[in-house]
């Protein structure tokens, strides 16, 4: 096993939260897939982050897919794209691609007291509540001088589409 897959592996199984986990690593550039089988409630993006420490410089490649069942390798890695598809909660990180996601992103993780948040996580599953996400909103309307509306910031509450309403706002001149 290479050593990739045996520390993500190892980082997982040793977690109170895991019952089991298969790591798959398709060699650089592909992706390291994390299969994981919970042991009652985990938080997806927390497991992202903890095999992202183990990778270090390779961490963009990591997708931690939460999974019932995990493959059987004897018969060679299964496809990943089919493996993706097949899953309802995947996670991988996905940075900032404009100032905007930027600057939510660096407020994400001031309010939730976070290293790394991912363009594509869930407020919610980082840790977020609706008293953290009133104070979400005050720092946007604050620091972007635009209102977005807390019905909204809860109907996808991921960095990207905060940042697409904030940006919004600001085009039409207006809060939202």
């Amino acid at each position: 096993m290479p050593a990739v897959r045996k520390d993500v592996e190892a980082t997982l199984v040793d977690r109170p939260d895991v019952d089991g986990a298969t790591v798959i690593d398709y060699g650089a550039p592909g992706p390291v897939l994390a299969l994981v089988r919970p042991d009652g409630f985990c938080s997806g993006p927390e497991l992202r982050d903890a095999c992202a420490e183990v990778l270090e410089a390779a961490a963009s490649r990591i997708t931690v897919v939460l999974a019932t069942e995990l493959p059987d390798l004897a018969d060679g890695f299964p496809d990943p794209e089919s493996l993706l598809a097949e899953s309802v909660y995947v996670y991988r990180y996905e940075p900032a691609t404009t100032e905007t996601e930027e600057r939510v992103v660096a407020l994400w993780n001031r309010i939730l007291d976070r290293s790394r948040t991912g363009v594509t996580d869930d407020f919610l599953d980082l840790g977020g509540d609706s008293v953290s996400a009133v104070r979400v909103v005050a720092e946007i309307r604050n620091e972007f001088g635009v209102d977005v509306d807390l019905m909204r910031f809860f109907n996808n509450p991921s960095v990207r589409h905060v940042a697409a309403l904030v940006d919004a706002g600001r085009d039409r001149g207006t809060t939202g």
